[in-house]
């Protein structure tokens, strides 16, 4: 919305009223002296609200793309889980992450009643290296040849560098089922000795709900 004439353009912006405004920066002008205020708002305007502003932006038509791609019409999603996904892929530097935040949202968007918020706080937690890892439990738990007839499979050696870490992680995060859940590492000071690793029914669900959209395989998040 456009400020009319004689309107303050921040009060408008903000929708904060120009008297409460106008007081606030009457304060910054007695304390510093100066008009830094306004220039400290300036500042703020041009650089970290701007660089917020533009990932968001790009985040978005990043999401808008593949909608289109996938045939999936837009729809209104409940406002704090659009704003909660929004942010965090706009805020993700590593583009594993990325990718599954824009995953989640064009699913959420497909069919709203699949996804749950604790997909978003777990999502929110995940690094580079977690994401990787999670999708090849994924993807070793379900072309496994290994170890037939269980939930689980061999996923890597110990001696991987950041692999126990990511998987001690997930396992935390409620992604993964026995045995790594309370696994005894007592056997893992060799760098060779096999990791087993399987998804929980959670981790299941959020990796259907981070999965791209129309895949069969979750593993391909």
């Amino acid at each position: 919305m456009q400020p009319g004439a004689g309107e303050d353009p921040v009060s408008t912006a903000l929708g904060i009223p120009t008297q409460v405004l106008d007081a606030v920066r009457d304060l910054g002008r007695v304390i510093t002296g100066t008009e830094t205020f306004r220039v400290a708002d300036a500042l703020l305007a041009d650089t970290l609200y701007r660089a917020q502003c533009r990932r968001r932006i790009v985040f978005v038509e990043e999401v808008a793309a593949k909608l289109t791609a996938h045939g999936i019409s837009p729809r209104v999603l409940p406002e704090g889980f659009a704003l909660q996904a929004i942010e965090g892929g706009a805020l993700a530097d590593d583009p594993d992450v990325r990718r599954l935040w824009r995953n989640l949202l064009c699913n959420a968007v497909a069919e709203p009643s699949s996804v749950h918020p604790f997909v978003v706080d777990i999502l929110r937690k995940l690094n580079g290296t977690d994401a990787q890892v999670l999708a090849r439990v994924a993807h070793a738990t379900r072309t496994r040849t290994d170890v037939p007839g269980t939930s689980f499979a061999v996923v890597g050696q110990a001696g991987e560098d950041g692999l126990l870490d990511a998987l001690a992680r997930l396992d935390a995060f409620g992604l993964l089922t026995p045995p790594w859940q309370g696994y005894d590492r007592s056997h893992l000071k060799s760098p060779e000795a096999a990791l087993h690793a399987g998804l929980s029914a959670c981790g299941e669900q959020f990796m259907r709900a981070v999965a791209d959209p129309g895949s069969t395989d979750t593993a391909g998040a």
